[in-house]
């Protein structure tokens, strides 16, 4: 494994694999959701960010998690390296969860609170 971007093959390649995505989808994320709130004024921004929150779970899974998971479980390597990639995968999966239930939570929010005032009602600021 030439660059920490590619397919790992062990359980220490993916820890440095793992950390490289999950840094890199985080800046990419932050600068992407700040870029688009600052273009885009209005509520439009928001499908944007909502639409990268998407593709960063997704990214995440394909690439750090379910990975991480097939090595961990394969890995009869050194038994500190076992808990330290236990460890950071078991923070890994639970962020994944909470992005998860946040980007739905946040989502029902916003379309609740910025739905059309008019006649037909249809958000909660009626």
């Amino acid at each position: 494994m030439r660059s920490p971007f590619e397919k790992p093959e062990t359980l220490p390649q993916w820890l440095l694999s793992s950390a490289c995505w999950a840094a890199s989808c985080w800046v990419a994320f932050s600068l992407f959701s700040w870029g688009s709130m600052w273009w885009w004024k209005s509520d439009d921004g928001m499908f944007l960010v909502f639409g990268a929150a998407v593709l960063v779970c997704i990214l995440m899974w394909k690439r750090v998690i379910k990975v991480g998971w097939r090595l961990w479980s394969d890995n009869r390597e050194v038994l500190s390296m076992n808990i330290l990639a236990g460890l950071w995968l078991l923070l890994q999966t639970a962020a994944f969860v909470l992005s998860v239930l946040g980007i739905a939570f946040g989502t029902l929010i916003w379309m609740a609170l910025s739905g059309s005032s008019g006649s037909n009602g249809g958000g909660w600021n009626d």
